[in-house]
């Protein structure tokens, strides 16, 4: 008999488990770190009558998830309406907060924010919180590091210290194959366009025009953003070398040859000698096998 009542409260509990759904509980306004694990999102939140594999479930969606969410939404996008949240959630990625709270300016954006020494990497916040950032160079391109501070509804105060890298997009060379280094002329055709988001814009060659003055100084790989250290000039004209001569005064412009005395780079001051007068003249190099002389 006694075991026969034990069977029907199991079973009973067991009916008033699932007539119940899974709820979750927590501040209004999430703000999720890149680098946060789906376990430390748990410290977040409050279940009630959930198991792990509805916790889980959960965690996941949240994860991924940006904008504001709703139990119907939630229900649509999980196909299923067994796990509700008491009130809707606004879940914003860390970079996008902290760049509108400090009022980082275009072209610049933050990257990488994530909370330093915590185990949770993310944050809440509810409606009436007051939160203080303070970062004096953030608009400044680098990484930074700056202290937040949360004075809480119920009068507790949180402070943590968050790093984040303020950066640019910039649209750069990459080789569209992996290239080697062969002491050949680079051309336009080898390489195509993508974009990046930096805090070293001046690290990257971004000049396709002036390509073929380089060649490689070390192996690239594909699709690798070239960088300037990567390239290193290549001799334009090269001394006993036929070159062509533009001599140019006021609006008047004339061509002649001559032989370089020795070796220069795009930008070089080279002498050479006029095959037809055997006078030296000084010209600056402007191209491959090209001299200009400003008379």
């Amino acid at each position: 008999m006694k075991k026969l009542i034990s069977l029907t409260l199991f079973f009973i509990t067991l009916s008033l488990l699932a007539s119940e759904k899974c709820t979750v509980e927590s501040a209004n306004k999430l703000i999720l770190s890149e680098s946060s694990r789906v376990r430390d999102l748990k410290e977040l939140f409050t279940f009630q009558v959930c198991d792990q594999k509805q916790t889980d479930t959960f965690l996941k969606h949240v994860a991924d998830y940006r904008g504001t969410l709703t139990s119907r939404q939630l229900s649509i996008q999980l196909d299923s309406n067994t796990i509700q949240i008491k009130k809707d959630l606004i879940i914003v990625s860390m970079d996008e907060y902290l760049e509108g709270a400090l009022k980082i300016k275009a072209p610049l954006v933050l990257k990488k924010s994530n909370i330093i020494g915590d185990k949770i990497k993310s944050f809440s916040l509810n409606e009436f919180d007051d939160i203080q950032i303070l970062c004096d160079s953030c608009n400044d391109m680098g990484s930074h590091t700056y202290k937040v501070s949360i004075q809480k509804t119920d009068g507790s105060l949180k402070e943590f210290w968050v790093k984040s890298e303020t950066v640019t997009q910039l649209k750069v060379l990459a080789p569209l194959n992996s290239r080697r280094v062969d002491n050949k002329t680079l051309h336009a055709r080898f390489f195509d366009w993508k974009t990046i988001y930096t805090s070293r814009p001046n690290d990257f060659f971004t000049d396709l025009r002036q390509i073929s003055f380089f060649k490689l100084s070390r192996n690239l790989t594909k699709n690798m953003p070239l960088e300037r250290n990567a390239l290193t000039f290549v001799n334009l004209v090269k001394a006993g070398q036929l070159a062509t001569v533009t001599m140019k005064h006021g609006g008047l412009s004339l061509k002649t040859k001559g032989i370089p005395t020795r070796h220069g780079k795009i930008g070089d001051t080279v002498s050479l000698r006029n095959i037809k007068t055997k006078k030296i003249i000084i010209g600056k190099v402007i191209g491959e096998n090209l001299v200009e002389v400003k008379l």
